[in-house]
């Protein structure tokens, strides 16, 4: 198909011709291959960059809502569900977060009896780039894992390190 922006046609009207161009309107190019008729066709620009997570390719991994357990379809190329993912790690880890976040919740509870407000200090489980897990405090930032009591942050870690072994590329 061509690839036009502006197209020249020569009309002739009481034995005169007469020339007119038109253009496309932006974002749009004139298809003058596939037909007599002058067809704006939307321009698709190249984006290297997925928008939308049907997108990625390989998507194969999945968490059952039947069993809860990982699983695998390697029967489709390009799986268009949203709740599929890249690797069987990442499932895992979704897997492993999806039960901490609830973990967490339900302990924080426990602990709101006991916080004081005014002076509101976060302690975190996190994970660096290397996989090293640790435990942090400040005052600023919040993250997936973040307690308002170092006790609780302690005994949690201690708790679930499994669980966060398996989750630690998401925290």
């Amino acid at each position: 198909m061509a690839n036009n922006n502006n197209i020249n046609i020569t009309i002739m009207k009481n034995n005169h011709n007469k020339s007119v161009t038109i253009t496309a309107p932006e974002g749009y190019e004139i298809d003058t291959v596939t037909s007599n008729e002058i067809l704006f066709r939307k321009i698709k620009l190249f984006n290297p960059y997925p928008t939308n997570v049907r997108d990625i390719p390989f998507r194969r991994h999945y968490i059952s809502s039947i069993t809860g357990q990982v699983g695998c379809d390697n029967s489709i190329p390009n799986n268009n569900d949203k709740n599929y993912l890249s690797t069987n790690s990442r499932a895992r880890a979704f897997l492993a977060l999806m039960q901490l976040v609830e973990l967490r919740d339900a302990w924080q509870k426990v602990d709101n009896k006991f916080i004081n407000y005014e002076d509101i200090t976060n302690f975190n489980i996190l994970s660096t780039n290397t996989g090293t897990i640790f435990k942090g405090t400040n005052t600023h930032l919040s993250r997936v894992l973040t307690f308002s009591l170092s006790a609780t942050r302690d005994k949690f870690a201690e708790t679930f390190k499994d669980l966060i072994e398996e989750a630690k590329e998401l925290i």
